[in-house]
């Protein structure tokens, strides 16, 4: 099969397949006051899959990302030994740490949201490598890898979205994007 005969089915299935819908949703970001757009994709999509108030969720997600700077600092001064007066700050809050939960609704970092979501209940699917063709939501619901129902949040490349039966809710439409992995509901 060449290049051509394969880039011809891909389009057959796009147009019979699954097409994934779009919603506006920011999570209740406006309801809990915030008023400017920001880059806090992980605090809205948990907020929305889960039905959870996002005022709370930020709080959270601002908690785990302290512990996890906090965590990852005294690992690093324990790999260096550092004297005394190199560690100042460990006990307290840095200026980096307190800029860091500042920027919670500006994003967490990935190995916090990926801990944090597996905490949740949620499993993580990868579903991007070099080189694959077909990558983004409806694509990936049509080849089988993702579901078209249920809930679940996308990673693409520094964002995330939530998906709802099928369709996408976030502050902009991602159906397009190249999805890097899913983290799937676990249900018992």
């Amino acid at each position: 099969m060449n290049l051509i005969d394969l880039s011809c089915k891909f389009r057959l299935l796009r147009r019979e397949g699954f097409e994934p819908g779009y919603a506006f949703d920011d999570g209740g970001r406006r309801k809990a006051g915030y008023r400017r757009d920001t880059g806090d994709c992980v605090v809205r999509a948990t907020c929305i899959v889960l039905g959870l108030d996002y005022e709370t969720t930020l709080a959270s997600f601002r908690k785990i990302t302290l512990e996890g700077i906090r965590s990852l600092r005294s690992w690093e001064a324990s790999l260096t030994e550092r004297e005394s007066k190199g560690t100042e700050g460990v006990g307290s809050i840095t200026r980096f740490e307190r800029k860091m939960i500042s920027n919670s609704d500006f994003g967490v970092p990935t190995g916090i949201a990926h801990n944090a979501l597996g905490d949740l209940g949620f499993s993580y699917v990868k579903t991007w490598r070099k080189g694959l063709f077909i990558s983004n939501y409806g694509d990936l619901v049509n080849r089988g890898i993702l579901p078209a129902e249920g809930s679940m949040i996308l990673t693409f490349r520094g964002h995330v979205s939530a998906v709802i039966n099928g369709d996408i809710r976030d502050t902009f439409d991602t159906r397009g994007f190249v999805v890097r992995g899913a983290f799937l509901m676990n249900i018992h």
